[in-house]
């Protein structure tokens, strides 16, 4: 079998934090794109904070709907790690790319570290693994 690769958009993620009021989430990658050769579902992805992480105020959201099948989530905050997984290896690729496509940034705090969040994606078909493909999430604080 051949492992999946994943595509990242081109330029990064600007997160602007709210101004006294709660910050908006930001969709890392509303452009990733999905191949595989052999494989139309896939079994799981880990889409992880790599580097920049503020443990407590960073996060990663994503709101599950219909369009990604049968896909959940698991949000471990101590690592920075969300996990997707599809029972039975059943999503396909197009749910696969949807949930990917939404997963969203987040930092709760009034007074963010700012500078460069890196997030890793990874996507398994089963089998094999992709390689990771990271984007980078830009972190303003406003006051």
């Amino acid at each position: 079998m051949v492992a999946p690769t994943l595509t990242t958009s081109a330029g990064n993620t600007n997160f602007v934090e709210g101004d006294n009021t709660v910050s908006l989430r930001y969709v890392v990658d509303p452009g990733i794109t999905i191949a595989d050769a052999d494989s139309t579902s896939f079994a799981s992805a880990t889409v992880s904070i790599t580097s920049g992480y503020q443990s407590g105020v960073d996060s990663l959201v994503l709101n599950l709907d219909a369009s990604m099948g049968n896909i959940t989530r698991s949000w471990v905050a101590s690592t920075g790690v969300m996990t997707l997984s599809s029972a039975g290896a059943t999503a396909t690729l197009e749910q696969w790319q949807a949930a990917l496509r939404q997963i969203a940034f987040n930092n709760s705090s009034q007074t963010p570290t700012g500078g460069d969040r890196t997030i890793g994606f990874i996507l398994n078909d089963g089998v094999n693994s992709s390689a990771v493909v990271s984007k980078t999430v830009n972190v303003s604080a406003v006051n």
